[in-house]
């Protein structure tokens, strides 16, 4: 419903708190990913996404003839979150996915865009994210994606995500997941 939301106001809404009626899952860091790093409570009372009120004054973007290409593919277009190609954490998500053994400085991204950094920084503050954030969900998501292949070793997924040695990488996976890549790697067989 959360990911239905940004698309149609074609912005991340950032949430405040999740909640959710069943006990804390061992993949419990997945939920962090799923919902843009808000706190998630689980075992609540009731299933909530708790948000500032002021997001409900959002404009609805979306047209009946992108409603038409949503649907096509919705199960896709709710997953991998691409409402919107043209925002800022996309466009810096891309530039940042070229190397990520050399990231560049926020500023460096700034001048890229030709844009003041402050500005920058609001804007993406406007789509709930910091640069930090983006990059350590981009970490983590290469991180997933390579864990699934089976042929490649964790000291070369450790490499491939911008970690200089594999040891720094397994304590940043299991901070994000709750699992070691290995554990992670097992449940996916």
């Amino acid at each position: 419903m959360h990911r239905q939301l940004c698309w149609l106001t074609q912005s991340n809404l950032p949430l405040k708190t999740v909640t959710l009626p069943y006990l804390e899952p061992s993949y419990r860091g997945e939920y962090q990913a799923l919902y843009q790093g808000a706190p998630v409570e689980f075992n609540a009372d009731r299933c909530s996404l708790i948000f500032d009120r002021k997001l409900l004054e959002r404009p609805v973007k979306q047209t009946p003839e992108s409603l038409a290409d949503f649907l096509r593919n919705s199960l896709y277009n709710v997953l991998v979150n691409t409402y919107s190609n043209k925002s800022w954490s996309r466009l810096i998500t891309d530039e940042i996915n070229k190397d990520l053994n050399h990231l560049p400085t926020f500023i460096q991204l700034a001048s890229k865009f030709k844009i003041n950094p402050k500005r920058l920084r609001r804007l993406l503050s406007d789509e709930g994210l910091t640069y930090s954030e983006l990059k350590l969900q981009l970490r983590r998501d290469m991180a997933i994606y390579h864990l699934s292949r089976q042929q490649t070793s964790i000291e070369e997924i450790a490499f491939k995500t911008g970690f200089s040695e594999a040891s720094a990488f397994i304590r940043a996976f299991k901070k994000w997941t709750g699992v070691t890549p290995l554990t992670y790697r097992k449940d996916l067989s």
